[in-house]
């Protein structure tokens, strides 16, 4: 549909000042930490141990294999 933000081009979407969400754990965290309002909001203490939370889970889930990477290069070995 014409109205599917994600379809757009990049220089229409900043035209409408649209932003997209991020797009892994990692980029939202990085977001996180520039978020001034939300800090503010929930307080530092917060955002600081839920970041650090969230930063160990991206990188255990940066160091996992998947089932997909098994298949597409285990066997090219």
């Amino acid at each position: 549909a014409a109205s599917d933000v994600y379809k757009r081009q990049e220089e229409e979407r900043n035209a409408m000042q649209i932003t997209l969400l991020p797009g892994s754990l990692g980029e939202a965290v990085a977001e996180l930490k520039k978020d001034d309002f939300l800090c503010q909001v929930l307080g530092q203490e917060f955002v600081d141990g839920y970041i650090n939370a969230k930063e160990e889970e991206w990188h255990e889930y940066l160091r996992q294999v998947s089932d997909w990477e098994t298949e597409k290069y285990l066997y090219r070995i």
